[in-house]
């Protein structure tokens, strides 16, 4: 049993051994498992925060406002374009 229970772990992880009858818990899920996991919700408290950003901002200039400050050029979008489709 403890040659399996180390390949599940070495294989897929420890919530793989958790799944097994009488298998070991998740030692990071019973003593503080936010502390794993702080990067996402750090990610998003940001993104709410830029949205929330940017929210007030469209609403202090309005659209119009929004879409005078779009570039005007269509080199930019075809730049922009094969920027994002280029190869890394």
């Amino acid at each position: 049993m403890r040659e399996r229970l180390g390949a599940l772990i070495g294989r897929f992880g420890p919530a793989a051994a958790a799944a097994l009858p009488g298998g070991a818990a998740d030692p990071s899920t019973a003593t503080g498992g936010w502390r794993r996991r702080w990067p996402l919700w750090l990610g998003a408290a940001l993104t709410l925060l830029m949205l929330a950003g940017l929210a007030r901002q469209l609403a202090a200039g309005g659209v119009a406002d929004l879409s005078a400050r779009l570039p005007a050029t269509p080199l930019f979008y075809l730049s922009f374009l094969g920027f994002y489709l280029a190869p890394p």
